[in-house]
């Protein structure tokens, strides 16, 4: 994986606007939606990405840095969850949806739902807040 600064040599060799749409795509958005944000066509997208190898240098790079801070976020959001169902003393108050929860997080950061079902056979409750945030990695 590139630096930060690797990856915005790459983007700093692009101009303002294709930066935008750089920013665009790695974030999610379609095609279409970037091209009407940034003014330009839906073809001249795809013509970017398809042809221009400076642009898709750029958008692979930002899109790996993208990525990883959108599970960086989710773990976040995981382990504040969980900490409402921690008591005083640092043990957890389980609840079914709180677990449900956990597994769709870890669903959406593109874990092995095969090895997650394994899991779930052998599963024991987590009894306190490490427990629990060292099953999720």
């Amino acid at each position: 994986m590139l630096t930060w600064e690797e990856i915005q040599e790459k983007l700093e060799k692009l101009t303002p606007k294709y930066q935008k749409v750089c920013w665009l795509l790695a974030e999610g958005h379609s095609q279409r939606r970037t091209a009407n944000k940034v003014g330009l066509t839906q073809p001249r997208i795809s013509q970017l990405l398809n042809h221009d190898l400076q642009f898709r240098e750029a958008l692979d790079a930002l899109s790996e840095y993208v990525g990883l801070a959108s599970r960086a976020a989710r773990l976040r959001l995981a382990q504040r969850a969980a900490l409402q169902f921690e008591d005083e003393d640092g043990n957890l108050e389980l609840q079914k949806s709180l677990l449900d929860w956990l597994r769709f997080i870890r669903e959406l950061m593109g874990e092995d739902l095969t090895r997650l079902r394994i899991e779930e056979v052998r599963y024991e409750e987590p009894k306190t807040m490490k427990e629990l945030m060292d099953s999720l990695d």
